[in-house]
């Protein structure tokens, strides 16, 4: 993350986030350039073993939001297939 911080000050573009298309394109470009390493939450938690903490897990993965469970949505959001999301949050939003 450090290497894409610092690659965005070398090129004297703002770090700041925002839901502009130029800049969910500059992220999709930074991801295939540095390598990420994602450590969610979720994945810290598989870390501890407790088995209430792994139950919870599990019903937070399972709650339904919007017609999809948590689990469908984090999977939607990580294939990458923009056009099922794009689908998907069309739809909700209509």
């Amino acid at each position: 993350m450090k290497d894409a911080e610092e690659y965005m000050k070398e090129i004297g573009m703002d770090i700041s986030y925002s839901a502009s298309p130029e800049c969910q394109e500059l992220i999709r470009a930074l991801f295939s350039r540095f390598e990420y390493r994602e450590d969610t939450n979720y994945a810290k938690i598989d870390r501890i073993k407790h088995k209430g903490i792994g139950k919870f897990k599990k019903h937070v993965l399972g709650m339904n939001y919007k017609g999809e469970t948590i689990s469908e949505w984090k999977r939607l959001m990580k294939d990458g297939n923009e056009d099922l999301l794009r689908a998907k949050l069309k739809e909700l939003l209509e």
